[in-house]
């Protein structure tokens, strides 16, 4: 009889000990579970927080400008910061470090400068010039430069096969 009771008392000692692993096993799941279900906002913000460290970088833009009349580098610089002006407003001019920085009215070529982040949204812009004043106008890009040497090369290799 008291080795019924020893094995008994042995039997429910070994069941509380196996309850309390699976509960155990249980809450670890439950964490888990929780860890997963947060894991596409987890990823959202760390990736939001990597792009914020993301280093803001220059990148100059070569473009073309093909027109029935003489451009003025004054002209098109006026109106190529209108157009930036009117489709992103003074809060988007900034965040784009749009700059019109040269223009050679011989070569009809230019350097727009622009940030790593938004040089294809620059290009875009580019391409929406159809006008100015009474001249009809086409820009078009023809190369993105990480140094404004850079740049400058690219129009007097340009500008010696013209």
């Amino acid at each position: 009889m008291e080795y019924i009771l020893i094995a008994f008392a042995l039997l429910a000692s070994i069941t509380l000990l196996l309850l309390f692993k699976l509960i155990i096993v249980e809450k670890k799941v439950n964490v888990l579970v929780k860890l997963l279900s947060n894991y596409p906002r987890i990823v959202e913000r760390l990736s939001k927080r990597i792009e914020a460290k993301r280093k803001v970088r220059k990148r100059y833009i070569v473009f073309e400008v093909i027109s029935n009349c003489k451009l003025s580098s004054e002209e098109l610089s006026r109106e190529v910061s209108s157009k930036v002006m009117e489709l992103l407003g003074r809060r988007g001019v900034a965040e784009i470090g749009y700059r019109f920085l040269f223009f050679d009215e011989k070569l009809n070529m230019g350097i727009v400068r622009s940030t790593n982040r938004a040089y294809k949204l620059m290009i875009g812009i580019l391409g929406l010039i159809r006008k100015i004043d009474d001249c009809s106008i086409l820009i078009i890009p023809v190369s993105v430069h990480t140094t404004l040497n850079k740049a400058y090369e690219k129009i007097r290799e340009l500008g010696k096969t013209k």
